[in-house]
């Protein structure tokens, strides 16, 4: 049997481990062959495409070692969905066209039975679609975000939790040193798992999540309050989406980049976002959306104490608990779970 492997979406601290788990159990003890396929589909749409290494069999060989590194040795890409997939016409404009057929007739190409696709949910979506047209598909769920229904847990979740939480640990020296605001903004998305349980860790002062509309005079007040009780500094983390109570999350979305031949897009060309520290101090450049002024409200009642710093939290090597794939899967928490279902349990 012979079953391809391929990466989509952001890259993820726990990637490799999930490739390694394949490649060893699908090798060793089924007797698989493992093709991985370069940046998601676009190794699929192109089976010559190569950035810079190409698709290639693996073998256990491949992917000793690969426990404690971050990112994928596969390659991933955001913008290799063969459903609208950038191309030049013969006029030089950039259009987007459905390039699923020729997916499936390199997957009959290479003569490969099933396709294992690890990704959030853009990849599961693009899998679904092909799923219905005949192709055996298996999703491994991935994710720092933690949103995924049905997924009690993503890989990649923990990692994003420590580096969060770390980041935060050592703002609040600085906060201390300096008697100062310090606004950390984290990722997550739509959702506020990240800010929550690194907020929690470090033990911030305030924690702003999407889940919850904030208002700004209660923080306010919260900020003060500690400063009449003698606590001259804060540490507030927010989650990207959060949102004003009636209001709603900024996102500034970039020129994005579709090249034909699909790489790994630059930060500038995806979609982030505002949070914290898009709206910047005039001195260090243009403001951005100006749907969410929230450091700005701030700073007008605090003075120039805030600083609001930004923490990436998807890169790096993976803890030990994201080193391995998830072990069961279930609805988990309530908030990913649908009305009425019960929540799912371990098996054992």
């Amino acid at each position: 049997m012979r079953v391809g492997i391929m990466t989509g979406g952001g890259d993820c601290p726990g990637l490799n481990a999930v490739i390694r788990a394949v490649v060893d159990v699908g090798i060793e003890r089924h007797g698989f062959e493992i093709f991985g396929i370069e940046d998601s589909f676009a190794g699929l749409i192109d089976l010559a495409y190569r950035s810079p290494d190409g698709n290639r069999w693996l073998t256990a060989r491949d992917v000793r070692g690969v426990l404690p590194r971050g990112g994928t040795l596969l390659g991933t890409s955001n913008h290799a969905d063969p459903f609208r997939f950038v191309v030049v016409n013969e006029r030089g404009e950039r259009v987007e066209t459905d390039v699923s057929e020729q997916v499936i007739r390199n997957f009959e190409k290479v003569g490969l039975d099933a396709l294992v696709s690890i990704g959030g949910d853009g990849s599961a979506r693009i899998a679904k679609k092909f799923s219905d047209r005949g192709i055996p598909l298996v999703v491994v769920p991935k994710t720092i975000d933690n949103d995924l229904d049905m997924t009690d847990q993503t890989f990649g979740f923990d990692t994003a939790v420590g580096i969060a939480t770390e980041a935060l640990d050592r703002v609040r020296d600085t906060a201390a040193s300096h008697d100062r605001l310090m606004i950390v903004e984290v990722m997550g998305r739509d959702a506020g798992w990240i800010a929550l349980h690194a907020g929690i860790a470090s033990a911030a002062d305030a924690i702003l999540i999407p889940e919850i509309p904030y208002r700004i005079e209660p923080l306010i007040e919260m900020i003060e309050s500690r400063k009449r009780r003698g606590m001259v500094h804060s540490v507030v983390v927010i989650s990207e989406g959060a949102k004003p109570a009636g209001g709603a999350s900024s996102f500034h979305r970039g020129q994005a980049r579709r090249d034909p031949a699909p790489r790994r897009a630059p930060p500038s060309a995806r979609a982030r976002a505002g949070g914290a520290n898009e709206h910047r101090d005039p001195r260090h450049g243009p403001r951005a959306h100006p749907a969410w002024r929230q450091p700005d409200q701030l700073r007008s009642h605090l003075g120039d104490a805030l600083r609001a710093p930004r923490r990436r939290s998807r890169g790096g090597a993976p803890v030990r608990q994201d080193g391995r794939p998830p072990m069961w899967t279930g609805r988990g928490h309530p908030a990913r779970r649908g009305r009425g279902e019960p929540e799912a349990r371990p098996p054992g």
